[in-house]
């Protein structure tokens, strides 16, 4: 097994919650608390942070990661991630094998989720990129379009992911309107619908493949990257975690985390 590194891509200005990297619960930033999660992998061997802001890399050296400073034009976190692993590597003086993409607005993501989605990586050498899935078990996710959806094969491969509750219940049901109604009052409609966690986990050589193709077609329709690796032809292997997890797209999950973190 080679070397496994985690890069968590913090970009500053998100277009729904411009510097919620930055945000604080407790007198920590959000970042920091992805950051937290993260170091209680026990398979990843070090920890960056790419980010396209100074703000942000003086934040990270304050709680003692390690900021790399990348370009602010990248249009992915893959983009930026692949910048920061050719600086780390020249640092280093050793090529990674392994790296870990933690979404830096992650701050209640599992380190066993991180570590179960490494692990496909290290036990099967034909599997390039795997990501995470939990089942959605309420209704306001399954039809909140900042909460990404994905569908799977038999093999555990994802077909699709979408902002959109999918696959659609046709059974009884007229249009999404009817479906939205349905399930609010009939929980055996939320089974099998699954929500997408933010991380990847990326051999080197497939990285590098993928951040020299250019966006696709449905990935500029949804806004999400990880289609264009369907789109290509590869398979994305999906490990289904019990852990579930909060991205803070909006204002309004930020202050749902706030209120989890000041409960305890």
């Amino acid at each position: 097994m080679g070397k496994i590194i985690a890069i968590i891509p913090a970009r500053f200005n998100s277009k729904r919650l411009p510097g919620k990297l930055l945000k604080m619960v407790n007198g920590k930033t959000i970042l920091n608390y992805t950051f937290s999660q993260v170091k209680k992998s026990s398979l990843i061997e070090d920890i960056f942070i790419a980010t396209d802001n100074e703000d942000i890399l003086i934040e990270v050296k304050n709680f003692g990661g390690k900021p790399i400073l990348t370009s602010p034009d990248h249009k992915s976190g893959s983009d930026r991630i692949a910048e920061a692993l050719d600086k780390i590597e020249e640092e280093i003086g050793e090529t990674v094998e392994i790296i870990v993409n933690v979404q830096g607005d992650e701050p209640l993501i599992s380190p066993s989720t991180i570590d179960e989605t490494i692990k496909v990586l290290v036990k099967n050498r034909d599997v390039s990129i795997s990501t995470a899935c939990v089942e959605i078990k309420n209704f306001e996710e399954l039809f909140d379009i900042n909460v990404v959806k994905v569908v799977l094969d038999r093999e555990g491969n994802a077909l699709f992911f979408s902002r959109l509750p999918i696959p659609f219940y046709r059974k009884g049901v007229n249009d999404m309107c009817d479906f939205q109604e349905k399930a609010k009052k009939n929980r055996i409609l939320l089974k099998n619908y699954y929500k997408h966690i933010g991380i990847y986990v990326y051999r080197r050589e497939f990285l590098k493949i993928f951040v020299n193709t250019e966006p696709t077609f449905l990935e500029k329709m949804e806004g999400l990257e990880q289609l264009r690796i369907i789109e290509n032809g590869y398979k994305i292997k999906v490990v289904e975690t019990a852990f579930d997890s909060l991205g803070i797209d909006t204002e309004r999950d930020f202050e749902k985390f706030r209120k989890m973190i000041e409960e305890i």
